[in-house]
């Protein structure tokens, strides 16, 4: 009889009478069940223990076919990594015999001097090519071989790599001389003018594949006297012109010769990044990944160049054309040198494609400051003893022709005080401050001392025409001496001033009477 937990929970939880005799005959039966079951149940542990002992016997017996499995696979890692090797080992023997039975003709082809031949040149190239593929200068997707002679340490690889080397170092030696002296033969047939030798770059251009960095250095050096030649011929040529005719746009002439530099070296500048760049790309490998080298070929092209401008030199010719054309005619030079440079300091960067710019406008307003410092003190003290109508009509010539706000500024100054300083040459005070309103009208627009000179002027009607009583003769005088200025539009604009004081300060009648003598 099988009992559940609720029944047996029951015979002892129950609370009804006469349950009690049920439930003792039931738990009887139940302990006798019990004893049946037991041994069942350890014959079923018997033979728990017996499938737990085949199963450890399992076990030791797959751990062990386990370990034998490592070891096989161990072994075959061992073959399969034997067999790589031997079939690197294969195939760099292979690539080694390939490079050592180079055909002989690629020795051969530098046996020729005559490098203006195309097909000679041609030939060198090619060997110079098959050259750096045994050696292993030629990048990864253009190699014709897995292996290089550097990767291996062979007698036999040492002498063949020497031989190469020493071929190849005997050929630049003999094509550094002759491309030395085939751009030294190259005479400027510039006769004044300023040009781009196209002549030179189409022939230049041939060796291209040859433009290691000593070759572009060479060819550098090279423009660099051709280029001071022709730019020292030339600015002799225009000192020249200038000296002997007169009337001459001065500032044109500089943005010519200013224009003319910056367009050449601008040319020069990407045909020489043209030629570098077989110079660069060697020199990138050495320091970039191939996905960089574009970013290290413009830094190492930049400072390269930058280190080695051909132009330098010239730009201190222009400064000394400068310096001889100020001792020429000082105020010619002043206005267009600076009129010139307001016009370079207009441009932006983006339409001068190098740095060369800011150096060279950096260095043309130095030269400019100093020649304008210099200009400002001879002009104060060169008129101190000379009639200062004359020193004043030469400021105002100086204030109405410059572009330059900072010499206008400085002239307008020195302006002022000289008119400020006019001696008393007159009989009366009104005639002394026409004479100062003459020296300032024309610069009117630049001093704001015009406005305080138009005040004094209109005191000075009221002071010696209207203070006791009307003067008509005095009147009639100042009148004349208005009328005799040359100036239309200064006798105009004195003539309104004096005629507004006069209306403002007399009657009707007065107005009337005096309004004749206008």
């Amino acid at each position: 009889m099988n009992c559940s937990a609720e029944e047996i929970d029951a015979l002892f939880w129950s609370k009804e009478k006469g349950d009690e005799s049920v439930s003792l005959s039931t738990l009887k039966s139940y302990l006798q069940n019990l004893k049946t079951l037991k041994p069942q149940l350890n014959t079923q542990l018997t033979d728990l223990k017996y499938v737990q002992g085949k199963l450890e016997i399992d076990l030791y017996k797959l751990n062990k076919l386990s370990a034998e499995l490592k070891d096989v696979q161990e072994m075959n890692n061992a073959y399969e990594t034997e067999i790589n090797n031997k079939e690197k080992l294969r195939d760099a023997l292979s690539d080694l015999v390939r490079m050592l039975e180079i055909d002989e003709k690629y020795f051969s082809y530098f046996e020729s001097d005559n490098y203006d031949d195309a097909m000679v040149m041609s030939r060198i190239e090619e060997s110079l090519y098959r050259f750096d593929c045994v050696l292993g200068n030629e990048s990864s997707e253009h190699r014709e071989y897995i292996y290089s002679l550097k990767d291996f340490d062979l007698k036999v690889v040492r002498d063949f790599t020497k031989r190469i080397l020493d071929v190849r170092r005997t050929f630049y030696k003999k094509f550094e001389h002759f491309f030395t002296k085939k751009l030294n033969s190259y005479k400027s047939k510039s006769k004044g003018e300023l040009k781009i030798h196209k002549e030179i770059y189409d022939e230049v251009i041939k060796y291209k594949s040859f433009m290691t960095q000593e070759y572009v250095e060479i060819y550098i050096k090279c423009m660099k006297k051709l280029y001071s030649h022709e730019f020292r011929y030339h600015l002799e040529s225009v000192f020249d012109i200038l000296k002997r005719k007169k009337n001459v746009t001065l500032s044109v002439n500089l943005n010519v010769i200013f224009q003319s530099l910056l367009l050449i070296r601008e040319c020069e500048y990407d045909f020489v990044r043209k030629i570098s760049r077989k110079s660069i790309d060697q020199s990138s490998k050495k320091d970039a990944k191939q996905s960089g080298v574009e970013e290290t070929n413009s830094v190492y092209f930049a400072a390269h160049f930058k280190n080695m401008d051909m132009f330098d030199d010239v730009v201190i010719m222009i400064q000394t054309f400068l310096n001889d054309l100020y001792e020429l005619d000082r105020f010619q030079t002043i206005i267009a040198l600076g009129d010139s440079i307001q016009h370079y300091r207009e441009k932006t960067k983006e339409e001068l494609r190098n740095a060369f710019y800011d150096h060279f406008l950096e260095n043309m307003l130095s030269n400019y400051k100093n020649l304008r410092k210099d200009f400002v003190r001879l002009a104060v003290s060169k008129y101190k003893g000379e009639n200062k109508r004359k020193t004043i009509q030469f400021f105002n010539k100086v204030i109405l022709c410059t572009k330059d706000d900072e010499l206008r500024e400085k002239m307008v100054h020195y302006h002022t005080k000289l008119v400020m300083k006019l001696t008393k040459d007159h009989k009366t005070d009104f005639q002394h401050v026409l004479r100062k309103f003459e020296c300032v009208y024309p610069i009117k627009k630049c001093t704001d001392y015009y406005f305080l000179l138009v005040e004094e002027m209109k005191k000075t009607i009221i002071d010696e025409m209207f203070a006791v009583e009307l003067d008509y003769v005095r009147i009639k005088k100042n009148i004349r001496y208005i009328t005799d200025i040359d100036d239309e539009d200064m006798r105009g604009a004195a003539l309104k001033i004096f005629k507004d004081v006069v209306k403002d300060n007399t009657n009707e009648k007065e107005y009337k009477r005096i309004e004749s003598y206008f």
